[in-house]
């Protein structure tokens, strides 16, 4: 059976490390906003912000699978997946509880990874567009002719890595890939996890650029 990166992207074999993809939905309770669990980092720039509070969302809209995109646009995962992650080497540090209303209950734990790889703006079609004065943040636009999101069945181009990043890459890390952050696995974790879970959603990260990719496989 093709992996879900096999049947979605070209040359995917090839793939130096992979980016979590997952598609399930869980959501947080109606009354909850996108404030109440993040806050920005500047006055100036509310592109820039951390989370302040566990993800919280109802024991009946809780996915019951085993790995899923929280709508906050983190990722969850099941208590037997963490587990597994865990005995492979990642430390505990790298997951926070996702609970009911009061912290009641522990449905499942998010992706928090405590580390950041060397950014891949650039091999990855992105451009600097502006940065604010306060914090330095820089806001980043991608490049027109790689923004087909109808491309590979909808999910758009694999992502790139340079080899800077690559070398920092040891299991689990978050990775600026545009303005939003991004959880990269090394391809061992992943070989690791695609054998237990075979349909999980991955996209690959190949070694090079956009650019490299678009006129070497399209």
């Amino acid at each position: 059976m093709k992996t879900f990166a096999e049947k979605n992207w070209p040359n995917s074999e090839s793939a130096v490390a992979y980016s979590l993809n997952f598609v399930q939905m869980c959501f947080r309770y109606d009354s909850d906003t996108w404030s109440d669990f993040y806050e920005s980092c500047c006055k100036h720039c509310s592109d820039y912000s951390i989370q302040k509070r566990d993800f919280e969302c109802p024991k009946s809209g809780f996915s019951k699978k085993d790995y899923f995109i929280l709508d906050t646009c983190d990722y969850g995962i099941s208590e037997k997946v963490k587990n597994d992650l865990i005995d492979f080497g990642i430390d505990d540090c790298n997951f926070r509880p996702i609970y009911t209303r009061g912290h009641k209950l522990i449905l499942g734990w998010q992706i928090s990874p405590q580390y950041v790889l060397s950014p891949t703006y650039n091999v990855n079609g992105y451009f600097k567009k502006l940065v604010c004065k306060e914090c330095d943040y820089y806001k980043y636009e991608r490049l027109e002719e790689y923004t087909d999101s109808h491309l590979f069945n909808g999910y758009g181009y694999p992502h790139f890595i340079t080899k800077e990043a690559l070398e920092q890459l040891n299991s689990i890390h978050l990775a600026y890939t545009s303005d939003k952050l991004c959880v990269y696995i090394s391809k061992k974790l992943y070989q690791m996890l695609v054998q237990k879970y075979p349909r999980i959603e991955c996209r690959p990260v190949f070694l090079g650029s956009i650019k490299e990719y678009s006129q070497s496989f399209l």
